[in-house]
Formats: C-alpha cells, sequence, structure tokens
C-alpha cells in the first residue's frame, strides 16, 4: 500500500490548458465508503525540487508518484503550496479502481465508437465503477501559459512519462483528437473538471472517459477531494445490454444549444433521444427546460420557505417528463422541506428518503444529514408547520439544523 509521498518526484514544469473539460453536474465532493490506507502522506520537502533552485512556492511543478493508488500512480501539476492538501488525503477505499468483476463490458456502439455497455442488471443507486486519476492539472496553469507554444507539449509529456508503464497505456488507449500535440490530444476530449479544496483542475480518469455522452444518461458521477476518488453510479436501473451513460454538459440546455456545443467541443452530432425528438417535440420539450430552470431559481437557497406543495409538485412532475435523473435531489429536497413547512408528515418522510437516497448519489453529506432528520421525526425540526407559523407571524426562519 503506497502513499502519495513515496518516491515522490517534483520537477520544475508548467503547462498548458487543456482546452475542454467535461462538465460536471458540479457534484459536491464527498466519500462513500471507508478507506483502506493506515496514514497519510507525509509533508513534502525542498529536498525533492529538481532542477530550477530558486523556484517558489507559488510556481507550477509535476508531482508524480507510481505507488499511488496501490501502483496505479498519478501526476499532478499544481504549486508547492497547493500540493500541500495532497500530502493530506485520506486512505483508499479497498474496492478503487478494482475492475475484476464489473457490470460491464466495451462495445463498439454504431456511430459513436467504443462504449460500456451493461452486462447485468444495474440497479439504480448501484455503484458502477470507482477509480482515481492518472493526471491532475491545475486551472491557475492555464491562464498563466495559454500563449506559450513550448511549454506545453514539454509539461504534457513529463507528466505522462512519469506514470507506471499501465497508466500510461490508459492514457495512450484514449480517444484522441487530431491535434499538432499527442498529449493535448488525449486530454483535451477526455478530461473532467473537478474542484479541490476550492481550486479549480481537470483530471485525466481513463475509466470514466471510456462512458459516451447521452443528454439524459442513466449513470451520473462526483469526484470526492478527501480520497482523489471519482465515483460512478447508476441513477435508475439500467437492464443489461443497455449502453451507459453520462452527461457531458449542462442538461438544461435547449436543444439546439446542446447540440452546438457537443458537435463544437467534441466534434460528434448528439443523436440521444432527447435529440432526435420530432420539431414539434422538441420545442415543448425546450419549454419544459426552461420552466425547470425557474423552478431551480425559485427553490435556490432558501426559496422553499416561500414555496407551495403545488409548485415543488409541478417541478418534480416536470423532470420526470424530461427523464431528467440528474440532477435530481435538490428538486426531491425542495419537496420534503415544502411538505415539513405545510405539516404533511407522510409525504414529509417519502420525499425525505427520496431526496437523502439522491444526494447521497451526489456526495452532499451536510444535505443527506438534514434529510436523514426529517426522516427520523419531522415535527421535531425547525421546518415542520414553518408555513403556518410564519402566516401568523410568530416565527422567522432561521435555518435547518
Amino acid at each position: 500500500m503506497g502513499v502519495l509521498a513515496t518516491q515522490l518526484l517534483l520537477l520544475a514544469a508548467s503547462i498548458s490548458q487543456a482546452q475542454v473539460v467535461k462538465e460536471l453536474n458540479h457534484f459536491p465532493q464527498s466519500p462513500l465508503q471507508p478507506v483502506l490506507f493506515n496514514h497519510a502522506a507525509p509533508t513534502i520537502s525542498s529536498d525533492h525540487v529538481l532542477g530550477n533552485t530558486t523556484d517558489t512556492d507559488t510556481d507550477f511543478h509535476v508531482f508524480s508518484s507510481k505507488s499511488f493508488a496501490r501502483g496505479r500512480g498519478i501526476s499532478i501539476i499544481t504549486t508547492h503550496d497547493q500540493m500541500a492538501h495532497f500530502n493530506k488525503l485520506e486512505p483508499l477505499a479497498a474496492d478503487v479502481n478494482d475492475m475484476s468483476s464489473p457490470p460491464f463490458t466495451e462495445h463498439e456502439i454504431p456511430g459513436k465508437g467504443r462504449g460500456l455497455v451493461a452486462s447485468k442488471f444495474i440497479h439504480r443507486g448501484d455503484r458502477i465503477f470507482a477509480e482515481t486519476p492518472i493526471l491532475i492539472i491545475s486551472s491557475e496553469l492555464y491562464e498563466k501559459h495559454e500563449d506559450d507554444p513550448h511549454v506545453i507539449p514539454a509539461k504534457l509529456r513529463l507528466a505522462v512519462e512519469k506514470l507506471p508503464p499501465a497508466a500510461q497505456g490508459k492514457f495512450w488507449d484514449l480517444h484522441g483528437q487530431t491535434v499538432h500535440n499527442a498529449y493535448s490530444g488525449r486530454i483535451d476530449p477526455n478530461a473532467f473538471d473537478i474542484t479541490i479544496q476550492d481550486q479549480q483542475y481537470c483530471a485525466v480518469t481513463p475509466d470514466t472517459a471510456r462512458i459516451n455522452h447521452d443528454c439524459r444518461p442513466n449513470a451520473g458521477y462526483y469526484f470526492d477531494q478527501h480520497t482523489l476518488t471519482h465515483y460512478v453510479h447508476a441513477l435508475t436501473d439500467i437492464t443489461p445490454g443497455t449502453e451507459i451513460s453520462i452527461t457531458y454538459i449542462s442538461a438544461e440546455m435547449p436543444r439546439h444549444r446542446r447540440k452546438n456545443r457537443l458537435l463544437s467541443t467534441w466534434g460528434f452530432n448528439c443523436t440521444c433521444s432527447s435529440c432526435s425528438l420530432s420539431k414539434h417535440a422538441s420545442r415543448v420539450s425546450d419549454e419544459r427546460l426552461a420552466q425547470i430552470f425557474k423552478f431551480q431559481e425559485m427553490f435556490e437557497g432558501e426559496g422553499w420557505t416561500t414555496q407551495s406543495s403545488g409548485t415543488v409538485e409541478a417541478f418534480l412532475s416536470l423532470i420526470d417528463q424530461e427523464k431528467m435523473y440528474n440532477p435530481h435531489g435538490a428538486a426531491l429536497e425542495a419537496a420534503a422541506l415544502v411538505y415539513c413547512a405545510e405539516g404533511r408528515y407522510w409525504d414529509t418522510i417519502k420525499y425525505a428518503y427520496l431526496a437523502e437516497e439522491m444526494l447521497m448519489l451526489e456526495g452532499e453529506d451536510a444535505r443527506v444529514e438534514v434529510m436523514r432528520l426529517l426522516t427520523a421525526d419531522p415535527t421535531v425540526q425547525k421546518c415542520w408547520r414553518m408555513r403556518a407559523a410564519m402566516k401568523s407571524g410568530k416565527v422567522v426562519w432561521d435555518q435547518i439544523d
């Protein structure tokens, strides 16, 4: 069991911006299972610095470990200051990167190239797999070095070359774009946008990158910054023979914007069920999406305190019509809170359980705990019958514990 700092190499380096990253629906980051390492990685000392001895803590470097994640390996491009977080990682779960018996097989998909197809029934909520990135690149580098044509190839090459042979093989097996630099050609179409300690990075997770796009996907994902683990779960039941899909873009975009974005960024014309609707059906779908967006704004933050059960029911109905399994947790959460405010006991418990399940898949630990309290006894929570109390002027809403 290796740790990140074991045989850690610090190489003076910088990098250019990966032009494109797949857009998470920005699931927050939180672990779902216990972890395996016995201790965190030690702090990196300045003795590990190679090359320019005048480097400062704000310079960008390539950090590499062949022992990370039980030998899977990783290369990280960031500053010495930001690297401090990576020396304090929590232990890794035993099944992370375990592909010994996956619930899918890889197939050629007509019009898409390779893709993952379910080989057995996958229930809603089931974990499909979890993996650690082989590359993590600070987004700050993108802005600082995007105009330097020499930094990009050298630093990407260095980061990849420091990976173990198996990880390098996974990197070169990724779908590549035809560009002047082979490293950028693999990273640009396959990197995911992640957040670590409020810093933006892009990460190459080669197994997740094998999953094709669908505007109404049956799987979702989130990144746990504490263990550097990328989780992929089923958002709905997936039957054997069905292709597993994720979304690369915001699901709330109207069809023409989705198709234009996918074509200009990833170079393919989306033919998913939502993008293949007739002109009339597509117009109605776009109208529903516009209303869903309005509902999301209405329920944002403390918005649920002023909305009725009829409003939240319309919100949920539109989401079901659009088959938008992701992001669904916020709408279910809003329903539970609205029903609690109206004093509807069993409706509160029903939707609190549903929200708890979905929010767990989104890594929303704090919000999961709120829903768990509602399932236990909504009558002792601050939201209970709040609507009537607010109308009478007896209380002013503050927050839910």
